[in-house]
């Protein structure tokens, strides 16, 4: 089964750019055993919801939308897994190589709090506005532990999104 997903890429370019992309629907007997103890390793209190399969060109040309199955020559392999995962307070995806190594992990914290620089610099330049959605963090890279945060706040009825990094610096704000 094959379903569609929204990739958006592009956000310290300051513009968004989407792809559709076929993914497919694998169960973890498809998954290379070094993918599953990685993710049971990287993230041990979550549990996984499923796998999907990326194109091999998704990442080898820059991003490129193939179909999974009809675009695939003899010996090609799918070497990228999405893997979505749950916890008590998390909801994320994240995108591993065949080889087990994190590339990239999206989630949904809640209960959690910001970190001070980022609620001291809301509090400061958007007085009167209020946090009205959980943090979303999105790493973009296995190098570092967090790329940036998203953060959606209201003033009356105006809605602001924020992404932010962790020490406070806006890299980019819109409205909702």
């Amino acid at each position: 089964m094959l379903l569609t997903a929204i990739v958006s890429l592009g956000l310290y370019a300051q513009e968004k750019e989407e792809a559709r992309i076929e993914l497919k629907k694998v169960g973890t007997e498809a998954v290379p055993g070094v993918v599953v103890s990685a993710v049971t390793e990287d993230y041990p209190d979550t549990e996984v919801t499923e796998y999907k399969l990326i194109p091999v060109t998704m990442y080898e040309d820059q991003w490129a939308v193939t179909d999974v199955e009809d675009n695939r020559k003899n010996g090609d392999k799918t070497d990228h897994y999405v893997v979505y995962l749950k916890g008590d307070n998390i909801k994320g995806q994240a995108v591993y190589d065949a080889g087990g190594n994190l590339l990239q992990f999206k989630a949904k914290i809640t209960n959690e709090e910001l970190p001070e620089p980022v609620s001291k610099f809301i509090e400061k330049y958007y007085v009167g506005w209020a946090i009205t959605e959980d943090k979303e963090v999105i790493k973009l890279n296995a190098r570092k532990a967090v790329d940036y945060l998203k953060v959606k706040i209201t003033k009356g009825n105006k809605t602001k999104v924020l992404f932010m990094t962790p020490d406070g610096e806006v890299i980019k704000e819109r409205m909702h």
